[in-house]
């Protein structure tokens, strides 16, 4: 749900998704009303159904669960087997070639996921299906974005330097490193979202790519 090749406001046509899934509408419905209870889309009186577009309320949503969240990851850090910090690693990893790509979609996936196995570090699939949510939403954020490379850039840089501070111990960095990233970040969003609030809502035929 992170990938983003739908950006808020994209009407969402459950005939034609049906067909091109193979279902009935009503099971498509059910499916786009899961995705509304998630936050993800939301239905409009004589529109149906179209892709989110965030408030500012939900970005400061958004934004209070990760403070908590990632910031409790960084703390227990400690306690975590190499083998559940791996995916960490790899998602920095993974942002890096797609720079070296200049794939900046695929910068910013690598960095969801990058918070994503941060909180997969504290072992709660529960916490993990939830924050799967939140990570979602905010995406919905990148692809309103005028300059994909200028707002990637900085934050894949900043994400090594944290993985770097984790798995060298430095934990009480990490932490510190972590509340700045996210400070900025909500200041940042939040300007974005506002800038786009009176933008006209995409208007074409989306594709959903099968998972």
């Amino acid at each position: 749900m992170i990938v983003g090749g739908l950006p808020p406001g994209t009407p969402l046509r459950d005939a034609s998704f049906a067909t091109e899934f193979g279902v009935s509408r009503n099971t498509m419905r059910e499916a786009l009303r899961t995705l509304q209870h998630e936050g993800l889309v939301e239905h409009h009186v004589n529109r149906g159904f179209v892709v989110r577009t965030l408030t500012p309320d939900d970005v400061l949503d958004i934004y209070a669960v990760r403070n908590v969240v990632e910031i409790r990851a960084i703390q227990e850090s400690a306690l975590c087997s190499s083998a559940a910090l791996a995916p960490v690693g790899t998602a920095v990893e993974n942002a890096r070639r797609a720079v070296a790509e200049d794939e900046w979609s695929d910068v910013g996936t690598a960095s969801l996921e990058f918070h994503q196995a941060l909180v997969a570090t504290l072992g709660s699939p529960s916490l993990n299906e939830f924050f799967a949510g939140i990570v979602a939403r905010l995406r919905l954020v990148f692809a309103v974005m005028d300059n994909g490379r200028a707002f990637q850039l900085p934050w894949m840089a900043r994400d090594r330097e944290i993985w770097e501070l984790i798995r060298s111990g430095r934990r009480e960095e990490a932490q510190k490193s972590m509340s700045h990233y996210l400070e900025e970040s909500q200041r940042l969003v939040l300007d974005v979202v506002r800038q786009n609030a009176g933008r006209k809502p995409v208007r074409k035929s989306p594709t959903i790519e099968r998972p």
